[in-house]
Parts: C-alpha cells; sequence; structure tokens
C-alpha cells in the first residue's frame, strides 16, 4: 500500500482522519514549510480561472435575432472574454509548478495533496478555454479537426462525458409523457415532426437508477429537523413573498442563526430571472424578474435549503481561510455533488423524486443530442422545441437560455458542464443511500466545506482542514 492509500484510508473510530505528520518532516522543513505552502497557493491564485466568465457570449442581441430568423444554423455569438494568452501562460506556469511541487520535501503529505488536486483541476479548466479559443479560431479544415479533437479531450477531462443509455432512456421517458391520443391536429403534426427529427431510436432502454421511497422519507424527516431553524424564519401568516422579502428573510437566518460576522447576505439583483449563488462573491441573489413572480411558502423554503442551506451553508466555514481551494471552489467534482445534494434537499422536503420542473433531464437530453447525434445548434433547438412544448416545459426563450449553456464557448461543440445536475442529482441520493445510518450524514455533506464527499481524499483533507492540522503560517 503506497503513502496516499494508507493516509485516505486510516480512518480513526469517530470516522474521520488519522492526522499523523508525513515522516520527512524536520524541524528545520516545518519552518519552513508555512512558506513554501504560501509560495504555491499563491501561484493557485494566480493561474486560476472563472471558466464561465470566460465562456458566455457576449453579445445579448444574438438571442433575439436567433430566435426570429429560423435560417440561423446558430446564434451569432461573440467570446470577447476568451484570452488565449491568459490560459497558455497559466498552463505553462502550472506545469512548471508541479515539477517543483514534486521534489519540494518542505511541505507535508496532506499539504503536497491538496496542492496536487489543486492545480490539477485548474489546469483542466485553463486547458478547456484554450482549446474553446482555439477551435474559434481556426480557419483551416485541418485546425478545425485538431481543435475541436482538442476540445472534446479537454471537455471530457473536466466534466466526463454523457452516458448514451441514460440519455436514450431520459429522451424515452420525456416522449412517453406525451398523451399522443389526446393531441390536437396542430400539437399532433408537431409530434409527428418530433419523431421524423429523431429517427431510429433504441426499441428498449435500460430502466434509470431511483432512490428507495424509504430513504427519500427519512432523509426528509432528517432534512427537517436540520433545517428548522432556518426554516422558522418564514412567517406562517403569509402566503407569498417578493424576491425582498426573501433576501430579508435569509439576511435574518445568516445574523440570527449562522453568524453576525460573515460577509455572506442575501439581495435582489432586478434583472435576474432565477436565484443564485456566487460564492466568491458570497452573494446570495434573489430573482427581481422571476417569471412566476412571488414565491409560495413552500418555493421559498425550498430555495432556502437549497441556496442557503447547501451552496452557502457549505462555504461560509471557509470563508476566511488563506488556502485558496477551500475558500473557493476549485475541488474537482464538488459542483456536482453539491447541486446533487442541493436537489436531493429539496426533493426530501416535497416526498418524492420525480420532479417536473427540473431542468436536469432536458440538459441531459440536449447534450445527449450533441454528443451522440451531432445535431448543431439549431437541430437541437427544433427537436427541444417541440418535446418541451408537447409535455408542458421550457418556452422558446428558456429553451434558448439553457441550450447556450450546452454549447457555451463556441455556439457548435457541445459543452459537457450541465452534466452536473441530473449526474450529480443520482450521486447525491446513492450517497444518501449508502450512508444513511452514518451519524456523520449531514456533517459530510453539509459542514466539511466545498468538496466532493464521494472522493476518500478530499474527505480527508476537509477533516484535516477543520482539526487545524492543515493550518499554515498564514492563519
Amino acid at each position: 500500500m503506497n503513502e496516499r492509500e494508507k493516509l485516505v484510508n486510516d480512518k480513526d473510530a469517530n470516522n474521520g482522519w488519522d492526522t499523523v505528520a508525513h515522516p520527512d518532516t524536520s524541524n528545520e522543513q516545518e519552518v519552513e514549510a508555512p512558506r513554501a505552502f504560501e509560495f504555491y497557493n499563491n501561484i493557485a491564485d494566480e493561474t486560476d480561472i472563472s471558466i464561465l466568465t470566460h465562456l458566455n457570449s457576449t453579445n445579448p442581441e444574438a438571442k433575439t435575432e436567433f430566435l426570429s430568423n429560423p435560417t440561423l444554423e446558430r446564434p451569432n455569438n461573440e467570446w470577447a472574454k476568451l484570452k488565449p494568452s491568459l490560459y497558455k501562460e497559466n498552463i505553462a506556469k502550472i506545469e512548471e509548478t508541479k515539477l517543483q511541487l514534486e521534489d519540494d520535501n518542505r511541505l507535508s503529505y496532506r499539504e503536497k495533496l491538496l496542492l496536487e488536486i489543486e492545480f490539477g483541476y485548474i489546469e483542466k479548466k485553463n486547458r478547456l478555454t484554450l482549446a474553446t479559443a482555439e477551435y474559434n479560431s481556426a480557419t483551416t479544415p485541418e485546425e478545425q479537426l485538431a481543435t475541436r479533437i482538442e476540445h472534446q479531450k479537454a471537455n471530457a477531462e473536466l466534466y466526463g462525458v454523457p452516458d448514451e443509455g441514460t440519455f436514450y432512456a431520459l429522451l424515452k421517458q420525456k416522449i412517453d409523457k406525451i398523451d399522443v391520443g389526446s393531441l390536437s391536429p396542430e400539437d399532433r403534426q408537431e409530434y409527428d415532426e418530433l419523431m421524423s427529427m429523431l429517427g431510429d431510436l433504441p426499441t428498449s432502454t435500460e430502466p434509470l437508477y431511483a432512490p428507495q421511497q424509504s430513504t427519500i422519507d427519512r432523509f426528509g424527516e432528517m432534512v427537517k429537523i436540520f433545517y428548522e431553524p432556518f426554516l422558522r424564519h418564514v412567517p406562517k401568516d403569509k402566503e407569498s413573498f417578493t424576491a425582498q422579502d426573501a433576501a430579508d428573510i435569509v439576511n435574518e437566518i445568516i445574523r440570527d442563526e449562522i453568524s453576525e460576522e460573515t460577509t455572506w447576505h442575501a439581495k435582489v439583483k432586478p434583472n435576474a430571472g432565477m436565484a443564485s449563488v456566487g460564492s466568491k462573491s458570497k452573494v446570495i441573489n434573489f430573482p427581481g424578474a422571476r417569471s412566476k413572480g412571488d414565491y409560495t411558502t413552500q418555493e421559498l423554503e425550498k430555495i432556502i435549503v437549497h441556496e442557503l442551506g447547501t451552496h452557502a451553508l457549505r462555504g461560509i466555514a471557509y470563508e476566511d481561510s488563506a488556502i485558496q481551494v477551500f475558500r473557493s471552489e476549485s475541488f474537482p467534482g464538488r459542483e456536482t455533488f453539491e447541486e446533487g445534494i442541493a436537489k436531493a434537499v429539496e426533493q426530501s422536503l416535497e416526498g418524492k423524486f420525480e420532479d417536473p420542473d427540473s431542468p436536469a433531464p432536458s440538459r441531459y437530453i440536449m447534450i445527449g443530442l450533441a454528443n451522440f447525434r451531432q445535431t448543431n445548434f439549431r437541430e437541437t433547438f427544433e427537436i427541444m422545441k417541440r418535446l418541451e412544448h408537447l409535455t408542458g416545459g421550457w418556452n422558446e426563450g428558456q429553451l434558448y437560455d439553457n441550450l447556450q449553456r450546452v454549447y457555451r464557448g463556441t455556439g457548435t461543440l457541445p459543452n459537457n458542464k450541465d452534466l452536473a445536475y441530473y449526474n450529480g442529482n443520482i450521486d447525491a441520493w446513492k450517497f444518501i443511500e449508502k450512508n444513511i445510518d452514518d451519524p456523520n450524514l449531514f456533517d459530510r455533506i453539509f459542514l466539511s466545506g466545498k468538496i466532493n464527499s464521494e472522493d476518500p481524499e478530499q474527505e480527508y483533507l476537509s477533516y484535516e482542514m477543520k482539526t487545524g492540522a492543515m493550518e499554515t503560517g498564514n492563519n
């Protein structure tokens, strides 16, 4: 058994981690290590990027133009925020730093492990943005093919790939919701067009995973107890809540139940259509332009446990950490697991796994179409427009917004990031079912930082951080 396997598997009686120091650490090295760790941590700060900021289109007029012009194969997006020279510089710096790190015996095992994970993830983000920029600037067929292959590789390494069986099972599940016999003549024509566009489909598909109802019920009871201090702040004598009401209630919860010292806070984002959390800005945004209008009590409770109780709560404990990976979002797999937990919490409050309002299956289907059917933006749009209309889903504007995410960065090649919503939900429920009897379950998923709780190495580092073993000279 190697050093990594030994440490990762060496749990104590309380399901924590053994915190023995790296055996090679001398007194002189212990003095120098904090400065060494700070050196590497600063490089991580300098080379990390917010990948979505770089890949989002900078042409807001593209949406109106695409929706009004059916001849366009894709929107006339602009990618002004892509900076290939920056990504190349970052990658070169990371590669150089990783070589230095290998031979640096001033650091403990835990510090090296954390930095290896961190730099690996940051490098993947830079490589995908670089591949995206180079694909967009390719001018010859040879360049386009080479950069497409590089993009496909970087995309898969960062976000994974869709499962073909899951794609077809979700597509069939969606189609089966259409009551074909009750369709109007116009809708029947739309259905026939949809099936013609899809062509041959598998005659049978594998069953999709779903948690046992007993697991949902039991986890739901635990969630209600865990979040009772939060949810009791929602007034029982009101039936609806504006975005400002919601922000005020969340700020009250943060102040009274979490900490008066934290800089996390909620506010209304006037032009936003949905709630969101900025993990770096430490802001919970409530939408001032929500299409459904004010929140019902149930909707507000779901938002509170999702945005505050999961996304914010998992970051609050480490907001002042000197270690960048704990302070922000740089653990690989973190977002997938966290989105899954946030959704599982909502589902457990409702007592059911099926969620007709969840965008996750549709996003998976769109990514599947782009990957397995090689559909372009327009083709995917026309298929999904009919599928969503016939199943009471997104309107054209909502569909466009979600499809931009699927082709984010190029308008042509699939970006697999949004697999996280479906995969994360499945992974979270499997984790919950496996660990439902663990007395530390809620600590592991809500109070251990922004980690992927399925990853033993990340859990090990989180435990070290909580116990102070990860403390450096920065603290």
